[in-house]
């Protein structure tokens, strides 16, 4: 398995081709079709090395953990949002991170964070916090350079061009941002619950998600004020939406994780075309994901490592293979588990599901708790390619060179550390340890999470 140039998280949607009509490919006209598992493959899994990290909470006194973290490769700068409302920020130089600043000025949960549009600039970052704030922040200077106002509690944000769109209390809004002190439209009447997830497509179609299961598309190309006649097609998941994701050659399609960790995939534009048998429901689902997940790293090398699957940080889709993987998680470690589409045998109708298939990369053996973020943006074999940050106040660096791996990682026992060393990266390490008696998964602002008999998988949600 080689890994491809090119490999992020999260924002795909930022370098998805302009896509003003709706994809050609139509779906299997039967909905929510269940997602397969196949079986374990002889195929090597490949395990990267850390090759450099960093504590968030470091020399500090107020003890703190990351949401999402980061990296830019225009500029080599990291960012992070944690648990006690600061983005802070990395420079990359001599191979090594190091804390250049801290970004304050929210007074509550930072929910989200990007590098922001014309084209992920690497001196422009937006945050957008449940002290209803949007701001922006100039990387150059650490000062804060715009600011978005709203009412209520802001859980996630986009941009297109000039326009940012954020996802509240049941609305979604939007600002100019040459005029940032007055929203240019309110979409209300959608969605029921909080906004947890808001996306923009290059063809001014905009996805906004909710915790009251509703994946609503609007077209915004014409106006952004009438909310009915620029709706153009849903999906209703049943449960609590916390994660949606772009995907495809033309961003056609769209993966879903919910507060109950299940996975679904959507065909989005063909929903919107009413001649169309397909898209009314999703066209692949994993009910259990976990569990298929932990069935399929079964009799591979990360056998021992994903016996107990206990939560899905999200897809990542890599354009130059067109493939998308699941990565799912037990405590510090990650698997990418390849979602195989499976075409319909009907003629005229494109794919009839998917399949689960085992893990192709982990990453393992440092991170001590749960992994919020993970980011991947090159392709390995110069320098790291992937960025993660977690639970245990860590970020790090991945590389697939074995003459990076470091052997001083902060927050990892010497043993361990020889242990990677030792390693060399071609097997999986023996990362055991007493599992945590009793608790049960936090819960964040009136949201509810997946528990967990007998071990605690997540600290409180950023949304």
């Amino acid at each position: 398995f080689v890994i491809m140039v090119h490999i992020r998280f999260g924002d795909d949607a930022d370098e998805l081709p302009d896509a003003d009509q709706p994809s050609s490919s139509t779906a299997e006209a039967q909905p929510h079709r269940l997602g397969q598992v196949g079986h374990a493959s002889t195929q090597n899994t490949v395990f990267p090395h850390c090759c450099n990290s960093i504590r968030v909470d470091f020399n500090t006194s107020n003890p703190s953990y990351v949401f999402k973290a980061l990296f830019n490769p225009a500029n080599q700068a990291t960012i992070a949002s944690t648990s006690n409302n600061i983005v802070k920020t990395y420079s990359y130089t001599n191979a090594q991170l190091t804390h250049v600043g801290d970004l304050q000025g929210h007074t509550s949960t930072i929910n989200d964070i990007a590098f922001t549009e014309p084209e992920g600039s690497p001196t422009l970052v937006h945050s957008c916090s449940s002290d209803g704030f949007i701001k922006g922040w100039d990387l150059r200077t650490g000062q804060q350079s715009e600011q978005f106002k709203s009412n209520q509690e802001l859980f996630s944000f986009a941009t297109l061009e000039n326009v940012l769109a954020a996802g509240g209390q049941g609305e979604v809004m939007y600002w100019d941002r040459r005029s940032p002190n007055k929203a240019l439209a309110t979409l209300s009447d959608t969605h029921m619950e909080d906004v947890t997830q808001v996306k923009f497509h290059p063809s001014r179609h905009v996805i906004s998600a909710s915790t009251d299961g509703l994946i609503a598309v609007h077209n915004v190309s014409q106006t952004f004020a009438e909310e009915d006649e620029n709706f153009v097609a849903a999906l209703n998941v049943g449960t609590s939406v916390e994660e949606v994701g772009l995907y495809g050659q033309q961003g056609e399609k769209l993966w879903v994780r919910t507060g109950n960790e299940s996975l679904h995939l959507w065909e989005w534009t063909v929903a919107m075309n009413d001649n169309a048998e397909g898209g009314h429901g999703a066209f692949a689902e994993w009910p259990e994901a976990r569990t298929s997940a932990a069935e399929v790293a079964a009799g591979t090398q990360a056998a021992s490592l994903f016996e107990e699957v206990g939560y899905l940080v999200g897809c990542h889709y890599d354009r130059a293979t067109n493939r998308i993987m699941l990565v799912a998680g037990t405590e510090g470690n990650l698997a990418f588990l390849p979602l195989s589409e499976q075409p319909s045998s009907t003629p005229g109708v494109s794919l009839a599901g998917a399949m689960m298939q085992p893990p192709v990369m982990v990453l393992q053996g440092v991170h001590s708790e749960v992994v919020r973020s993970v980011q991947c943006f090159g392709s390995g074999t110069q320098g790291p390619f992937c960025i993660t940050g977690g639970e245990d106040s860590q970020i790090l660096l991945w590389s697939m060179d074995p003459a990076t791996a470091s052997t001083a990682v902060t927050g990892i026992s010497a043993a361990n550390a020889m242990a990677s060393k030792r390693s060399g990266g071609g097997q999986p390490m023996d990362t055991s340890r007493p599992r945590q008696s009793g608790g049960q998964a936090g819960t964040g602002p009136e949201r509810h999470h997946t528990r967990f008999v007998g071990k605690q998988f997540r600290k409180q949600a950023p949304y």
